[in-house]
């Protein structure tokens, strides 16, 4: 059975003080795009979780952070660059496969995952930085099941993405 939750369509602009949560919903904070800009494929036959993510313009890297917010959980993975568009528009990045639902204390970063594919799909938020090549924070994106949370964690990790302003929101 594999696992998979696409985000296109629609992103949305959550901006950091003065406005702290406060989303913009005219025309200047939401965009709308046809193109796949956030996925995670848990393939459970396989058991391994496959991370892809779509920056806006080039980028030197990027970094996805997954969270399990009901407990905690939590990891890091750097991730590859897989595809890039000749103008300059975006990048795409992936991480994985990664072998799905191991022990925590044998979880490696870029090789696998304490998270299960069937157990954990419907739980996990997502947090991707991408940085250019100063290693400044350019663009960042989140989406799944407690998005503002993962953004206070993230917040809490990188200081730039407050000092960037930030992060687009994936919608489903």
């Amino acid at each position: 059975m594999m696992w998979l939750l696409l985000l296109t369509g629609c992103t949305q602009n959550v901006f950091f003080p003065p406005d702290l949560w406060m989303s913009d919903s005219g025309d200047s904070g939401a965009f709308c795009r046809n193109q796949q800009v956030g996925e995670m494929t848990c393939d459970a036959d396989n058991a391994n979780w496959t991370w892809t993510a779509r920056s806006e313009g080039w980028v030197e890297r990027g970094t996805l952070s997954i969270f399990r917010l009901v407990d905690g959980a939590a990891e890091v993975h750097g991730m590859t660059r897989v595809a890039t568009d000749p103008g300059g528009g975006w990048d795409q990045f992936e991480t994985g496969p990664l072998q799905a639902g191991v022990s925590v204390d044998v979880q490696e970063n870029g090789v696998s995952s304490q998270f299960a594919c069937s157990l954990d799909h419907a739980r996990l938020t997502a947090v991707v930085r991408f940085y250019d090549a100063a290693d400044d924070l350019v663009d960042c994106l989140v989406w799944g099941d407690d998005t503002e949370s993962a953004l206070a964690q993230i917040r809490n990790i990188d200081p730039q993405v407050s000092a960037m302003g930030g992060c687009r929101i994936l919608n489903e």
